[in-house]
C-alpha cells in the first residue's frame, strides 16, 4: 500500500497585526467577491519555497541544515495593496503585497533555496514574488479598490517549515522554526 509523502514548504508566517488587518478587509470583500476557498487567518504566510511530497526520513536533515546556517538578522515587512494573479474576469488569487525591507526577504528566500537544492528541491523558474494568498479561485471579476488594507507591520524574525494537512482549516501545521541570529 503506498502512502503519500508529508507536502511541505518553508514560509515567514504573518505578524498579529498584519493576520488582524488582513481578516479585516477579507471580511469585507467576501460577501462581494466570487472565490471559491478562502484562506484560515491562521495560514496566512509568505512563501519562501515550496517543497512538494518530502520523504519522512528526509525531514530531520532538512531542518538541521536550516539550523545550522546563519540566515540573517531580523528585518521589518509591512502589508501594502491587495491584488490578484490570474485574469482580471475571474482570477485564480487575492493576495495581499508587501513592502518594507524586501531586499532582505529577497536575501532570505535565495539563502532558503540554494540550502533547498542539494536535498533535491531546486528554485521556481519564476521570479519570487513575495506575497500573502487569502482566497483561490475566483468565479468572476473582483473590486478591490472599495476595501482598504489597514496599514500594519512586523519584526520577522523566523521563518517556519511548515506541512499540509489537505482538508483541514487551518491546514498548515509548524514542524519545524528557525529564528535569526
Amino acid at each position: 500500500m503506498e502512502t503519500s509523502l508529508p507536502r511541505l514548504f518553508l514560509a515567514i508566517p504573518a505578524g498579529d497585526e498584519s493576520r488582524a488587518a488582513l481578516r479585516e478587509a477579507c471580511s469585507r470583500l467576501k460577501p462581494s467577491a466570487p472565490f471559491r476557498k478562502w484562506v484560515h487567518p491562521a495560514d496566512y504566510h509568505i512563501t519562501l519555497q515550496f517543497l512538494g511530497g518530502v520523504p519522512s526520513s528526509q525531514i530531520e536533515t532538512i531542518k538541521e541544515a536550516l539550523a545550522r546556517e546563519p540566515l540573517g538578522e531580523p528585518f521589518r515587512l509591512a502589508l501594502s495593496r491587495l491584488g490578484t494573479f490570474g485574469a482580471s474576469s475571474a482570477p485564480r488569487v487575492l493576495w495581499a503585497g508587501l513592502q518594507g525591507d524586501l531586499p532582505s526577504l529577497a536575501r532570505l528566500q535565495q539563502t532558503v533555496t540554494t540550502l533547498m537544492t542539494p536535498f533535491g528541491y531546486p528554485p521556481e523558474d519564476r521570479p519570487f514574488k513575495p506575497h500573502i494568498t487569502l482566497a483561490r479561485k475566483a468565479e468572476g471579476p473582483v473590486r478591490l479598490e472599495e476595501v482598504p488594507l489597514a496599514a500594519a507591520d512586523w519584526t520577522v524574525t523566523r521563518f517556519v517549515l511548515y506541512q499540509t494537512h489537505m482538508g483541514r482549516s487551518p491546514m498548515y501545521e509548524e514542524i519545524g522554526e528557525f529564528r535569526f541570529i
